[in-house]
C-alpha cells in the first residue's frame, strides 16, 4: 500500500496494486489480507490483476470457471462495501488458448471505496486495445464538475413530518384559482410549488445543517444536566433529544426517498445505505462516453447529446404500413354496446380516490414534482380539484400542456454500456396523469379480454398493461 496525493486537486488516497496468484488459497489469503488494510474513512483504490473474474457474466468459453473462486471474490468486494463500475470498450480483458478453445475472462479491474467515489462527479475506466500481451491495458480517469443546471422542484416526503405543513398547504390551496377543472389543479399546483419553495427555504430549512446544531446543543445540555440535574435541565435536555430524533428521521425520509428502494421496509435507521445507493445511481446513470453508430467514441457533452437525440429520433420514427386497412376488415369485432356504455359511465369520486391509492406513493415524480405521497397525504385538501380535473378529462376537454408533460429518462440495461441501444427510455408522467390513466385502465380490464386474443393475452401482464394504457393516453391527447 502507498499513499498517492494528486497535486492539482490537493487529493490524497491509498492505493494498493494487485497482482494475484493462481490457486485459490493463495488468494483467499490475499483477500484476507486486504480486507485487514482497508479503512471504510479514508479513500483507497486498488488495481491490477485480480487473476479472478467476480461473475460468469465475466468469462466466455468452453472452459467452465471455479464457482467457488467466484464465490470468494464476489464476497470479498460486496464485504468490504467496495464499488466496481463499469467498463467503456470491451468487457473482457484477459484472451487466452486452452485445451477447450480460445477463453475470454475480465480479469483487471479498478476497485475504490465510497470515500474515494464520492470524491468524484464521474468515473471511467476504459478498457484498451491489446498489444503483445494477453492482457488489455485499463485506464481510469475522472472529474470532479458538478454540472450547473436548474434544480428542479422535488415533494419532500420529510415535509409532511412538519406540524405546520398541513395548514400552508390548506391556506395556499383554497385561495382563489384561474378556471376550473385542470386548469384550475394546473394552476394550484403550480402555484402551490411556488410556496413551498419558499416554505422550506425559510421554515423547514435545511435539515443537515440542523441536526450539526441539534447535536452541539444536545451535548451541552448534556453537560448541563451533569452538573446541575434540576427538572428544567432534564426538561430542556429531554426536548433537544426529541427535536434531534425529529430531524434524525427526516434525513433518513430524505434519502429514502431519493434511493427509491422498494424493497426494504421500516426497521432500524438506513441513512447510510439510502446515501450509498443515491450516490451509485448516479455514478451509473451519468453518461460520460458512449459510441455513435459508426463506432467512434464520444466522450464530450454536446456530442453525447446530439447522438442521443440522432439515435432516438431514428428509433421512434413512423413508418409507414401499407395494406393495413384491408387486414383491420378482417378483424372481428368484440366490443358491444354495452361496454361501449360502460366505459363511458360518469366518473365517480370512489374511482378516483381508488386510483390514487393504487398507485405508488414513492414512485419517480413527473415534471411538476408532485408524487403520489403528497396526494395521499392532502386527499382532503385538493381531492375536490382532482375529481373536477377527472371530470373534465373524461368529458374531452384539452389537457393543459403542464398536466400533459413528461420526462424522458434513460435507464440502463446491463452493466456495460456501449451505445445508446443499450439504454432503456422510460417516461415520468405526472401523478395526475397517472390517475387518469389508472381509471382507464381498470374499466378497460374487463373488456380487454374481449378484443385480444388468448395466443395474444400470455405477455400483456403488469408492467405490458401499463405502457399499454400510457399508449392509450398519449392518443386520447392527441
Amino acid at each position: 500500500m502507498c499513499k498517492a496525493r494528486y497535486v492539482p486537486w490537493q487529493f490524497t488516497f491509498h492505493f494498493i496494486a494487485i497482482y494475484a496468484k493462481h490457486t485459490r488459497a493463495d488468494r483467499s489469503q490475499l483477500w484476507t489480507q486486504l480486507s485487514d488494510c482497508i479503512d471504510d474513512n479514508r479513500p483507497l483504490l486498488l488495481a491490477g490483476d485480480f487473476n479472478v473474474i467476480s461473475s460468469i457474466s465475466e468469462h466466455r468459453g468452453n472452459a467452465l470457471p471455479d464457482v467457488n473462486c467466484i464465490f470468494d471474490f464476489s464476497n470479498f468486494i460486496t464485504d468490504n462495501s467496495l464499488i466496481d463500475l463499469a467498463t467503456i470498450g470491451s468487457l473482457y480483458t484477459w484472451h487466452g488458448i486452452r485445451n477447450t478453445g480460445a477463453v475470454w475472462k475480465r480479469l483487471d479491474r479498478f476497485l475504490m471505496n465510497p470515500p474515494l467515489r464520492d470524491y468524484f462527479t464521474e468515473v471511467r475506466i476504459n478498457v484498451l486495445a491489446r498489444t503483445s500481451s494477453d492482457h488489455s491495458p485499463i485506464l481510469q480517469s475522472g472529474t470532479n464538475n458538478t454540472l450547473s443546471c436548474p434544480k428542479q422542484f422535488r415533494f419532500q416526503t420529510m415535509w409532511t413530518s412538519h406540524p405546520d405543513f398541513i395548514n400552508v398547504v390548506r391556506l395556499n390551496w383554497n385561495q382563489q384559482a384561474d378556471g376550473g377543472g385542470m386548469r384550475a389543479l394546473a394552476f394550484k399546483i403550480k402555484r402551490l410549488k411556488r410556496c413551498l419553495r419558499i416554505w422550506n427555504r425559510d421554515t423547514f430549512g435545511n435539515v443537515f445543517d440542523r441536526i450539526r446544531v441539534l447535536e452541539s446543543s444536545v451535548a451541552e445540555a448534556e453537560n448541563t444536566f451533569d452538573d446541575d440535574p434540576s427538572p428544567g435541565s432534564r426538561e430542556s435536555l429531554h426536548k433537544l433529544q426529541a427535536d434531534l430524533l425529529q430531524a434524525l428521521k427526516q434525513e433518513e425520509m430524505f434519502w429514502k426517498q431519493k434511493a427509491r428502494v422498494k424493497w426494504l421496509k421500516e426497521g432500524d435507521s438506513n441513512t447510510r445505505f439510502f446515501h450509498a445507493v443515491v450516490k451509485d445511481r448516479h455514478q451509473r446513470q451519468r453518461i460520460s462516453a458512449i459510441k455513435s453508430g459508426t463506432g467512434e467514441l464520444l466522450t464530450t457533452q454536446p456530442a453525447i447529446q446530439t447522438e442521443e437525440v440522432s439515435f432516438f429520433s431514428g428509433l421512434f420514427s413512423a413508418e409507414d404500413c401499407p395494406g393495413m386497412e384491408a387486414l383491420l376488415q378482417c378483424l372481428p369485432v368484440g366490443v358491444l354496446d354495452s361496454d361501449k356504455a360502460a366505459l363511458s359511465l360518469p366518473v365517480t369520486r370512489e374511482e378516483v380516490k381508488e386510483a390514487v391509492w393504487k398507485l405508488d406513493p414513492d414512485s419517480a415524480a413527473g415534471p411538476d414534482g408532485f408524487s403520489g405521497a403528497f396526494f395521499r397525504h392532502c386527499w382532503d385538501i385538493i381531492k375536490d380539484d382532482l375529481y373536477m380535473a377527472t371530470l373534465d378529462f373524461f368529458a374531452g376537454v384539452p389537457v393543459p400542456r403542464a398536466m400533459a408533460s413528461a420526462q424522458i429518462v434513460l435507464i440502463p440495461k446491463k452493466l456495460n454500456l456501449d451505445t445508446f441501444a443499450d439504454y432503456r427510455p422510460i417516461c415520468l408522467f405526472t401523478f395526475v396523469s397517472k390517475v387518469f390513466t389508472r381509471i382507464i385502465a381498470s374499466r378497460l380490464s374487463t373488456i380487454l379480454p374481449k378484443i385480444i386474443s388468448r395466443e395474444q393475452a400470455g405477455f400483456l401482464q403488469a408492467e405490458a398493461f401499463k405502457i399499454m394504457f400510457y399508449w392509450l393516453l398519449n392518443c386520447y391527447n392527441i
